[in-house]
């Protein structure tokens, strides 16, 4: 199955005029790119203030601090820091808001990270007294830093209109010297 991947919708274009001479090489400036007006962004963790935009979940037996090691961007980054205890395996994170799912638009949660054990990223729907988490995708184990926009829109569409969403995080610890790093996460409506 052939998958096409669609151009992220929220950010503007950038135009730019250029000749081409035929066998010569082009080297373009360093291109900047910038969000488009009128977005909402519902959630901006980036690691940098005080406190933390995530808390613990129901299962969790691990840490999210912030380190200023291994930082990908700016002054701070989250790392998971898993429990020495044999039995304490899970890490389990969620936005500590909720988000209403009344007026779904184009919905993208973007996030810069680096793992070596698998990582599951997705949403807590929640009616009522209910909780029900729905997996989107889990990250491979990387070897450096990665970039990923994970459209969430097909899985908050249809959803009754008194539900509302959070965003997750989840692994199990492997070994000992699992890791994994977080930053600049932003949870953005269109």
């Amino acid at each position: 199955m052939v998958e096409m991947r669609i151009q992220y919708p929220f950010y503007g274009s950038i135009d730019t005029l250029a000749e081409f001479k035929i066998l010569d090489t082009l080297v373009l400036d360093t291109l900047i790119t910038h969000y488009r007006y009128g977005l909402n962004f519902l959630l901006i963790e980036d690691f940098e203030g005080v406190g933390i935009k995530l808390t613990p979940g129901d299962f969790n037996k691990a840490n999210l601090v912030i380190t200023h090691d291994s930082v990908y961007e700016g002054q701070g980054s989250g790392r998971v820091v898993f429990s020495s205890q044999p039995s304490d395996t899970i890490f389990l994170y969620e936005s500590a808001n909720a988000y209403p799912t009344n007026t779904v638009t184009t919905t993208f949660l973007e996030l810069n990270y680096w793992n070596d054990v698998f990582l599951t990223v997705g949403v807590v729907i929640r009616t009522g007294s209910d909780k029900r988490p729905m997996p989107v995708i889990t990250l491979k184990p990387a070897t450096r830093w990665k970039k990923i926009y994970i459209e969430l829109t097909d899985y908050l569409t249809g959803l009754p209109r008194d539900a509302s969403y959070s965003i997750y995080f989840a692994a199990i610890r492997q070994s000992q010297s699992n890791f994994i790093l977080l930053d600049n996460i932003k949870l953005i409506k269109g």
